[in-house]
């Protein structure tokens, strides 16, 4: 009772005070890549505007409203009173943003429809549709279904940005009465993605066809070929805000991944270290995997932890992940009982492959076990990838892999 008491006193207060300010809101949703396309977006307007964004996982309804108000997690009392006038000082202390930058998650069926129907967004962003969250929807139809509740609810004075490349975000168009800019890879996109080169250590160089005109764009904190589109799509909202595009080239290129997707340290004995810690799907291991396969490297070291709530699919899901393995990597750590389908996948794709330098396949039951282990065994020529699910705080991997213990400040909480 407490909590949703706490939660209506938030809506409440967020939308009082969206009322009086009249602030315009920016939804950014997907299943994957919103949180790095809300960065991108945010930077691109605060090169221009007073903007306040979400921060790192307040994308639910309860993080949304706070997010408007201004306040964090930590700031919210039981205390009915107190927690007005807690939103209350923040209101009156605080800048007032010309533009708030929000992050949407479906948390549970009906979530993004809701804050839809209570909050009036002038633009959204749409990243992908991808089979994650199965366990609450059940097919992909259904997750699309439930982002194109933010398309349908922007104005026709509005925008609504699309990644042309996925057929399921692509379709959104025919319901949106808001005007559309296109971006992908492909010819008919507004904004396209021509080439991308990743360079190693430092990142990815690309080429962007926006509105005809060929831009360069320097992402030197970008090994994932995944997050180049997300970010890409803050090009698009300038192109639609008709922004100086030279200059939201330039907001965009420092741009970070959050913590643990995919972030790249330089680990023990100069090795390269994709912290990609944060969370794991069966198809988000996938990606990772074909982020490791693209790093140039002597030797190439996978460090994964279980996949999660994968349901009935958690054997089959694993030794597919373990096959993957087998054919990019020199050396394979498991952490957790799943993996161990996984290593043995990739041990049996070896010796059906004929491999001389056969996957060398070693597990573990905990993320603690592992880094001091391996340690000693890196090499300056190395490239090592860490991944797991939550729960299995593969963070720990990473941390104990450090070269420098200040960048210990940059790992997944």
């Amino acid at each position: 009772m407490q909590n949703k008491l706490r939660q209506r006193i938030l809506w409440w207060r967020a939308q009082d005070y969206l009322k009086r300010y009249h602030t315009p809101l920016i939804g950014v949703t997907g299943s994957t890549g919103k949180t790095i396309a809300k960065e991108a977006v945010a930077a691109v307007l605060s090169a221009h505007y007073r903007v306040r964004h979400s921060p790192l996982a307040y994308n639910t309804r309860l993080g949304i409203a706070l997010s408007i108000i201004g306040i964090t997690a930590r700031q919210i009392t039981n205390h009915w009173y107190k927690l007005l006038t807690i939103s209350k000082a923040k209101e009156l202390t605080s800048f007032e943003p010309d533009v708030m930058v929000l992050e949407l998650a479906a948390s549970h069926p009906g979530d993004i429809d809701y804050i839809a129907t209570h909050l009036s967004f002038t633009g959204a962003v749409i990243t992908n549709v991808q089979s994650t969250n199965l366990h609450l929807f059940t097919t992909k139809e259904l997750i699309a279904h439930e982002l194109t509740s933010l398309v349908v609810s922007i104005p026709s004075t509005g925008f609504v940005i699309l990644n042309s490349d996925d057929p399921l975000v692509s379709a959104m168009q025919a319901k949106s009465p808001a005007s559309v800019i296109s971006y992908g890879t492909s010819p008919e996109s507004t904004v396209r993605l021509m080439h991308a080169r990743l360079r190693g250590r430092i990142g990815y160089a690309c080429d962007v066809n926006i509105g005809g005109h060929v831009y360069e764009l320097h992402l030197p904190n970008i090994v994932a070929d995944y997050h180049i589109l997300p970010v890409i799509s803050a090009l698009a909202l300038a192109y639609a805000l008709k922004l100086p595009l030279g200059k939201a080239i330039q907001s965009i290129q420092p741009l970070v991944p959050p913590p643990g997707h995919m972030r790249l340290f330089a680990g023990h004995s100069r090795a390269a270290l994709l912290d990609d810690s944060y969370n794991a799907s069966p198809e988000s291991m996938l990606d990772a995997l074909n982020v490791l396969r693209q790093f140039p490297a002597k030797r190439k070291i996978a460090i994964l932890g279980d996949v999660l709530d994968a349901g009935v699919q958690t054997i089959a899901a694993h030794q597919q992940i373990g096959e993957t393995v087998a054919d990019i990597t020199h050396v394979f750590v498991t952490v957790g009982n799943n993996m161990k389908h996984a290593g043995a996948a990739a041990l049996h794709r070896s010796e059906v492959n004929g491999r001389q330098d056969t996957c060398d396949v070693h597990n573990f039951s905990s993320s603690r076990d592992v880094g001091k282990w391996l340690r000693d065994f890196l090499h300056p020529d190395d490239v090592v990838l860490i991944k797991g699910s939550r729960d299995m705080h593969m963070e720990e991997v990473v941390r104990r892999l450090l070269n420098n213990s200040a960048d210990e400040s940059q790992l997944v909480l």
